[in-house]
């Protein structure tokens, strides 16, 4: 663990892995350079990744409204360019949606308990798609510290997708 790699203009270093009976996790910080000549010029965050079999998701984006300016929100829109609106609850009061599969992602965030737990402020971004769960804050590396509660509050989302997935 704590090796680096790189690639092109992207490099990653593995925080922790982890393998159980039905997914495996990966932890790491992650480094793109725009521009290495120009200070300031790349994006660093740490990402949580489970890969389940177990889970069948639509590919989606969620991330918070405040933040629909920095550069990775631009990017999404052009990438996943249909916005999703929520209907049940309160999570598109707080929370962006893009995605593919308009039905599937309405299904799936309209269970009382998703919604439930996004209807509130977070900075917590969630990327899904077919059996992969995304998890990071914006383009923050996560400090050291608050590591162990950032992966618990992360399995705590994947075991909820697990009860409701498409």
């Amino acid at each position: 663990m704590g090796q680096r790699y790189n690639i092109n203009n992207k490099s990653f270093k593995f925080i922790f892995t982890k393998e159980e009976p039905d997914y495996k996790s990966y932890f790491f910080d992650f480094w793109y350079y725009i521009n290495a000549k120009i200070p300031n010029r790349s994006i660093y965050l740490t990402i949580f990744i489970i890969k389940s079999k177990k889970l069948n998701l639509p590919k989606f984006i969620l991330w918070p409204k405040l933040d629909n300016n920095i550069p990775f929100t631009l990017l999404y829109k052009k990438l996943l360019p249909k916005e999703i609106y929520i209907k049940e609850g309160y999570l598109s009061d707080y929370n962006n949606i893009n995605g593919e599969d308009e039905e599937k992602i309405i299904n799936l965030f309209s269970h009382a308990e998703i919604n439930s737990y996004f209807r509130k402020k977070t900075e917590l971004y969630i990327e899904g798609n077919e059996d992969t769960l995304g998890f990071y804050i914006g383009t923050n590396k996560i400090p050291a510290i608050m590591i162990p509660s950032f992966y618990e509050n992360a399995c705590e989302i994947f075991s909820i997708f697990l009860k409701y997935k498409s």
